[in-house]
């Protein structure tokens, strides 16, 4: 109990010469502060991260797709009811759904005499697949742009138009009739076709357009099966095999999702952990911070130091009593900025950017505070352990 007593009224003691150097503490803080939200931030973009990969991949941990490959573009084929069916009534598998892939539509495109064959995508279907907003580079806005009733109205990517009229300046064919599969279409927008969301598609339209341009036809070349059993999903690759509805026209291939998921949050996990060990850095730099606030104590209050010297106080407490100060300085300023990350985290989450830390990078990251704290105040708790009595009272 003695022991507790005597140490309530130092850490009481150290509380009140910090507020007695007020700017400095301050400073020192914040600095500590800043460096700990900036970690757990970079940690929580993880979350973010992992959330925005499962949405790309449409991940279901109890479904695995199935893939139909063409082996002629012009004879797409696909997955039919009948398939569906089939495979319900023989493994069992009700909730089987047959959709088309973001890249499996695609048209003749013509402006003069250049053709190419481009991908097609809906207003809906690029909203459903893509995670980053269209940046428009001319016209108007892609939403407002194509509807259905304007179907005759399009959106191109800058690449795409460029490839097809041989000319950079995209803006200037805003207005301009090209053909789609045979059929007439003004192109309304020009937004930028991005290297890293391959997502998007060539061209964007309405989905009467879609209709108009592919005769209605439609070919669902991907099947989502309720299950990530091995054995029964290689059991329905077989069975499509020798009896798919259209198995002469392509192979089928089954893609593992929740492997893909894995492997790619294995890289983020190891590309922000190094990121985190970098900004982790800053708290090491802003212990210099604590060290420099903790000498400018020590010179300011020598004085004090002698006297207490001269009253009895040994080195050892004189020691451990600028260590508790150096590192109260330094957990506080990490305590801060938790409160801070974590608020943020809510914040985030509440405009549907789920983000979160753990109960363990929490720790750690306050564990690596306070080690910071003892190691910056130890050079400062010497100085004032080992000074002259007697000159410290001059």
């Amino acid at each position: 109990m003695k022991y507790f007593e005597n140490f309530f009224i130092i850490v009481k003691d150290i509380g009140r010469t910090l507020l007695r150097n007020k700017r400095q503490s301050i400073l020192t803080f914040v600095s500590i502060a800043i460096a700990v939200f900036v970690v757990l931030i970079i940690l929580a973009s993880g979350t973010s991260s992992k959330e925005s990969l499962k949405k790309s991949l449409h991940l279901n941990k109890s479904s695995t797709t199935i893939e139909f490959t063409a082996n002629n573009t012009d004879r797409r084929g696909g997955f039919s009811n009948a398939d569906k069916e089939m495979i319900s009534t023989i493994y069992g598998l009700k909730n089987t759904i047959i959709k088309e892939s973001a890249y499996n539509t695609s048209a003749i495109v013509t402006y003069k005499n250049n053709t190419q064959q481009m991908t097609l995508r809906t207003v809906g279907e690029v909203s459903a697949n893509n995670t980053v907003p269209l940046r428009v580079i001319s016209g108007g806005k892609i939403n407002n742009s194509l509807s259905n009733y304007n179907y005759q109205r399009i959106a191109i990517s800058d690449d795409a138009l460029e490839k097809l009229t041989r000319n950079p300046h995209v803006n200037r064919f805003i207005g301009k009739l090209i053909q789609l599969n045979g059929k007439s279409f003004r192109i309304k927008s020009v937004f930028y076709a991005s290297e890293v969301n391959q997502v998007l598609p060539d061209i964007i339209v309405s989905s009467t357009g879609k209709n108009i341009i592919t005769g209605g036809i439609s070919s669902d070349d991907e099947m989502i099966i309720p299950t990530i059993s091995q054995p029964v999903v290689r059991k329905v690759l077989k069975m499509l095999d020798s009896r798919g509805t259209n198995n002469y026209l392509g192979t089928y291939s089954a893609v593992n999702n929740e492997k893909l998921y894995q492997e790619s949050v294995s890289q983020i996990s190891q590309l922000l952990t190094l990121i985190s060990i970098v900004a982790g850095i800053s708290i090491f730099v802003a212990g210099f911070g604590v060290m420099n606030a903790m000498l400018s104590s020590v010179s300011n209050r020598s004085r004090e130091i002698g006297i207490r010297r001269a009253l009895g106080a040994t080195k050892n407490s004189i020691r451990i009593s600028y260590m508790i100060e150096g590192t109260m300085l330094s957990v506080l300023g990490g305590v801060f900025g938790i409160l801070a990350a974590l608020l943020f985290c809510l914040v985030m989450t509440a405009l549907k950017m789920k983000s979160s830390v753990s109960f363990a990078q929490i720790s750690l990251t306050l564990l690596v505070t306070l080690i910071c704290g003892i190691i910056f105040s130890v050079v400062p708790a010497m100085i004032a352990a080992n000074k002259n009595v007697v000159e410290a009272i001059k």
